[in-house]
């Protein structure tokens, strides 16, 4: 695990997703507007150093009720939470995965 770590996917907007690891919390923020935060939430799960941990994040829209962000933890169901499902009036288009600054920005082509 590595403190402070960031993962993103966002658009030439600013607008999209963006996943920080600190202090040993994940935290998930769904960026609108050029870059304000439109939903937050930090989940909490305890990290052990010098450990690799492989975390996925589900988001399916639900249209009929509020939609259902769940975080997994090496294969491990570990919370659900009800957040509303973005929408992003362009493409995601880069990408920053595991890096602790904008340097390490890499573009994708044909993301969507």
């Amino acid at each position: 695990v590595q403190e402070n770590g960031n993962s993103s996917f966002l658009n030439s907007n600013g607008d999209g997703i963006l996943v920080t690891l600190a202090r040993m919390k994940i935290t998930c923020n769904y960026l609108q507007k050029k870059g304000n935060t439109v939903n937050e939430h930090t989940f909490e799960y305890v990290f052990r150093a010098r450990e690799w941990y492989f975390i996925t994040f589900t988001h399916i829209p639900r249209y009929l009720w509020r939609s259902e962000m769940k975080l997994f933890v090496n294969d491990v169901h570990i919370e659900r939470i009800n957040m509303s499902y973005p929408t992003y009036s362009k493409p995601l288009s880069s990408s920053i995965i595991g890096a602790t600054s904008q340097t390490t920005l890499f573009r994708l082509s044909g993301f969507h």
